[in-house]
């Protein structure tokens, strides 16, 4: 082989070297991309949703609540309404998510004693700047004049998530609201305004409501159309045993199990049994 006919095999192989190499670069640079998108979408399903706090829940809406989004806890008295809010507020700040409690029955120093025995020390919260306790029980000067108590309650809290930064809030107490506007009309104006300025301040909310009757076939409340969710924790009555339960009846833009679970209240707060069912 002459020297010029050395010279064009080699010219050609480095061609074809880098041809081959040019491919591969660009499979390569797709496989990157794909695994990149991925990626992004599952980063994406993370950053979207917020852990509730509580054990077995998460993993019945898809891993948490979506960010922004108001959640009824419907209940009876004593299914631990209070104490799965306490947990939800309690868990988030100590991820930097700071807090905001609004009752509007329950006592500040009450909700601070009961909470302590979680473990849960909001007091100490407080005066560290990641929480407030917004006291909303009606006032006697204010009887006279519900939408403009209202109205005071909803601007206090909207300046204190915008103080605050906070990202959860609770609304404890929605019985309590319900009372002061007693026409039905009225009372779901008065818990859509609510929910608009929780929402329009991009804070993932829990709202409590009482359920007067603990039974399957209950009727279905006016504030159960307006949240993004509705999580009902009921005592019932099964093979003659008194049973927790909790049950996600919706979740907006969430696959849900909607299975009737049994859960605990023990010394670090609500677990939900999501694997176990009831009836």
């Amino acid at each position: 082989m002459t020297e010029r006919e050395t010279r064009m095999l080699e010219t050609q192989l480095d061609k074809r070297v880098t041809s081959q190499s040019d491919e591969s670069l660009r499979k390569a640079r797709e496989i990157m991309t794909r695994l990149a998108a991925e990626s992004e979408r599952q980063i994406s399903k993370i950053v979207d949703r917020i852990s509730t706090g509580i054990p077995g829940l998460d993993a019945m809406i898809e891993g948490g609540f979506l960010l922004g989004r108001s959640v009824l806890i419907a209940g009876g008295p004593g299914a631990g309404k209070t104490i799965a809010c306490g947990q939800f507020l309690h868990y988030g700040i100590t991820r930097k998510e700071n807090g905001i409690y609004v009752s509007f029955d329950e006592n500040r120093n009450r909700f601070y004693h009961e909470m302590s025995r979680f473990g849960w020390d909001f007091e100490q919260c407080e005066r560290e700047g990641a929480f407030r306790f917004l006291d909303a029980s009606p006032s006697p000067d204010l009887e006279a004049d519900n939408h403009h108590s209202l109205s005071q309650i909803i601007k206090s809290l909207d300046r204190l998530i915008s103080d605050l930064k906070a990202k959860r809030v609770v609304v404890d107490g929605l019985a309590a609201l319900g009372f002061e506007f007693p026409d039905a009309v009225e009372r779901r104006r008065a818990f859509l305004r609510l929910i608009q300025t929780l929402t329009g301040s991009n804070v993932t909310s829990l709202l409590t409501s009482e359920i007067r009757i603990s039974a399957l076939d209950r009727p279905i409340q006016v504030e159960e159309y307006l949240a993004d969710g509705t999580i009902v924790m009921q005592n019932l009555l099964i093979n003659r045993t008194l049973t927790r339960t909790i049950q996600v009846e919706k979740m907006r833009g969430t696959e849900v199990d909607g299975e009737i679970r049994p859960y605990q209240i023990n010394s670090n707060g609500i677990e939900v049994f999501n694997t176990e069912k009831v009836i």
